[in-house]
């Protein structure tokens, strides 16, 4: 299956069915219905299969609509594509408890060091990362980088960069 395509087919329906806009609370109210559905159902993939897709429901709103327009949804599909690959990388990354000594009722935790980036950087930094962003630019992926936040751009760009190191290609400096 062809994540970005899934995406796009995903939102399509989403917007038709449910309606334009963010639907942050609307979408986090059903994940919470279902996540009961979960637990009832004894952890049933069916229920868990309606928890991921409402998630991504909530990924591709949240980009799309991140300042009040809807954005290209190539670009979106494109986008989350990349923070759901970076995210997976970065928690590979990390340091985690031996889950044989975790409570298997309770969420395990990754450990928090300081090589991890620091919650906010200072408006010139986020400004040069836009700028490289769009200079970088790989595949049309960031052709309306001017829409996202920073924080937002943050995350691809490093996903680029991942994904560059991954291709062999590096980073230019």
């Amino acid at each position: 299956m062809d994540l970005k395509q899934h995406l796009l087919r995903q939102m399509a329906f989403s917007h038709a069915t449910f309606g334009p806009g963010t639907r942050t609370k609307g979408v986090v109210d059903h994940i919470r219905k279902e996540l009961v559905e979960v637990e009832e159902g004894g952890g049933d993939s069916a229920e868990w299969v309606d928890v991921v897709i409402l998630a991504l429901d909530g990924l591709t709103r949240q980009l799309a609509y991140c300042n009040g327009e809807r954005q290209h949804p190539e670009t979106v599909a494109e986008i989350a594509a990349v923070m759901i690959a970076h995210k997976q990388a970065r928690n590979e990354a990390r340091d985690w408890p031996d889950w044989r000594t975790a409570d298997q009722d309770k969420a395990i935790e990754h450990g928090r060091t300081a090589s991890e980036p620091a919650a906010s950087m200072k408006l010139d930094a986020v400004r040069n990362l836009e700028r490289d962003a769009r200079e970088r630019a790989k595949d049309g992926m960031l052709r309306h980088a001017k829409t996202y936040s920073p924080a937002q751009l943050l995350i691809v760009i490093e996903g680029l960069a991942a994904s560059l190191a991954a291709d062999g290609k590096g980073v230019r400096s």
